[in-house]
């Protein structure tokens, strides 16, 4: 493997930048970014319906993410996974999502740096996907409830006061 191959590997990486960038050449990591963006962008949309809210501010944007949103089977893919789930099924559905994608992005590429690129994205999957515990959630769970109800009494305290 050559230094660039190297670093573009290294740049490999599961969660996109927080905002998009074109420093990467690599055309698999870009197509990666975008979709787990637009992943991530129609999991923001269907929570924000959930609860009345407009969901375009907390949208992160990236090339062709106007195109991509709302696409067909990834908007659907992303209801139905999310719907009815406790977090940890609605997690390993997002997680063989984002499986599904990586196999798209891996035809034709057998020996070279995007199926390496391809095989590390899973394995960090599945390391991340291994990490989860029910008591690890359970306490994850209890810690963002507390800071919702904490939240909520500090607005009922000071209605006029808006905090985020």
């Amino acid at each position: 493997m050559s230094a660039r191959d190297i670093a573009i590997l290294r740049n490999t990486n599961l969660i996109p930048p927080a905002k998009w960038n074109e420093t990467s050449t690599n055309a698999l990591l870009l197509q990666w970014w975008e979709f787990e963006y637009l992943l991530r962008n129609e999991l923001t949309a269907q929570r924000a319906s959930n609860f009345g809210k407009s969901p375009e501010e907390f949208f992160r944007a990236a090339p062709g993410s106007e195109i991509l949103r709302g696409f067909g089977h990834v908007a659907d893919a992303v209801r139905s996974t999310i719907q009815d789930s406790n977090p940890l099924q609605a997690e390993v559905g997002l997680n063989e999502l984002r499986w599904g994608f990586l196999d798209e992005l891996s035809l034709s590429h057998f020996f070279d740096l995007e199926a390496l690129q391809v095989y590390y994205l899973r394995l960090l999957i599945a390391t991340r996907q291994s990490s989860f515990s029910v008591e690890r959630g359970t306490e994850s769970y209890k810690n963002h409830y507390d800071r919702v109800v904490e939240k909520l009494d500090e607005t009922q305290n000071n209605p006029t006061e808006i905090r985020e």
